[in-house]
């Protein structure tokens, strides 16, 4: 049976409760998927995820680079983009959706209120784009209640409500 090809993407460079999670869901899941990671070439995840014989894209999460994953995306055949973390989401998922990847999920891990947020247009940007994101992935998972309701309060209306998990 052909297996889907699973891409998670993450912009981070240390090992940390984010980091594990995608460790343990790569390992866990290989019997099922076949894993790609994209991640940056310094991030200390590159030499666990090699240990375990899992394809490793390195890449600089910066919108210079969208491109790149999204030529990516279309070489491996990607079926599932998971993306972990800010900048990794949008990222991962522009690229995901100019791909024309079906399946797009967001882990949101945690989340700054908007309104804590000093600056008018970086809090009107911050709500716009994960309002923008959000509404792009085919589900969304927050770690938490808290993180839930967070993300919850950066969208106006209740559109993307059924996209939780």
């Amino acid at each position: 049976m052909k297996k889907d090809k699973l891409l998670f993407t993450i912009c981070t460079k240390q090992f940390a409760g984010t980091e594990r999670q995608l460790l343990t869901l790569s390992k866990y899941l290989r019997a099922k998927f076949d894993i790609f990671v994209a991640c940056p070439e310094d991030s200390a995840l590159n030499k666990k995820l090699s240990d375990l014989g899992i394809k490793v894209f390195n890449i600089d999460f910066r919108i210079k680079n969208l491109f790149r994953l999204v030529n990516i995306i279309k070489k491996q055949k990607i079926t599932i983009i998971h993306n972990h973390l800010g900048k990794s989401a949008l990222i991962g998922t522009l690229a995901g959706r100019l791909a024309g990847v079906k399946y797009i999920v967001t882990t949101r891990h945690f989340i700054k209120p908007a309104y804590t947020l000093k600056w008018p247009v970086k809090r009107f940007i911050s709500l716009a784009g994960h309002k923008f994101i959000n509404g792009l992935n085919t589900k969304l998972i927050a770690v938490s209640e808290g993180v839930r309701e967070r993300s919850e309060e950066r969208r106006v209306g209740k559109e993307c409500r059924s996209r939780w998990s």
